[in-house]
């Protein structure tokens, strides 16, 4: 677990004590190797280790393996339980904040958003040193994970092709086609035949997204 993946696992471990939150979804795959615990069950290790939480208060999600697919295995698990999830909060670092948004936005997840490391630095003293340390932007490591997340950004925004596909893993029909409703991609959908996503079956629609060639924004 990166640091970065700490400080969310000890921002939501804070929040659940004191109550803000009941149910915490953990995201995260084995992005360190198929041999190698999920991203999520390593964070809800640190808050059972240092809050004592356990089930059933965490909803692990595991497969995730980037930002697009933790926010649509969330809404996944969301509409399985809708009830359960009426008040969402988002927890994350603050540069992962804007992309996280707009995701939410085209996924049509409504909810509060809290820096991590805000949540941390205001209730934690012991941390505040390791935390202006890790969001200085004169360092070189922090300046690149800005502009990494500027690119990103500009990706969901203005490249379609980058995130359609990803989309394809949205299990609720409904959902998804409010998502390919969004005014911004019709150019897109248009101009590969995709005129009336109403008139397409679930099934059919998401075959379609999947072949649609992933592009990264440059």
């Amino acid at each position: 677990m990166n640091v970065f993946g700490r400080i969310n696992a000890l921002a939501a471990g804070m929040l659940y004590k004191e109550y803000i939150v009941r149910t915490i979804i953990p995201t995260g795959g084995k992005t360190g190797g198929v041999d190698k615990p999920s991203e999520a069950s390593l964070m809800a290790q640190i808050m059972a280790s240092r809050f004592g939480i356990v089930a059933p208060a965490f909803v692990l999600e595991e497969n995730a393996t980037n930002t697009i697919l933790n926010l649509v295995y969330i809404a996944n698990i969301i509409d399985q339980s809708p009830k359960q999830y009426e008040n969402l909060l988002f927890v994350a670092m603050g540069f992962h904040l804007a992309r996280i948004k707009e995701i939410c936005s085209l996924l049509k997840l409504d909810g509060l958003f809290f820096a991590a490391e805000a949540v941390v630095g205001t209730r934690s003293g012991c941390h505040h040193k390791l935390l202006l340390n890790l969001i200085d932007p004169s360092k070189e490591t922090y300046a690149n994970l800005l502009l990494e997340g500027e690119r990103w950004y500009y990706g969901l925004r203005e490249v379609p092709e980058y995130w359609l596909p990803q989309i394809a893993m949205v299990e609720n029909p409904t959902r998804l086609r409010r998502v390919l409703q969004t005014d911004r991609i019709q150019p897109f959908l248009h101009s590969h035949g995709m005129t009336d996503v109403q008139s397409v079956s679930f099934d059919n629609l998401r075959a379609w997204l999947s072949s649609i060639p992933r592009k990264f924004p440059e």
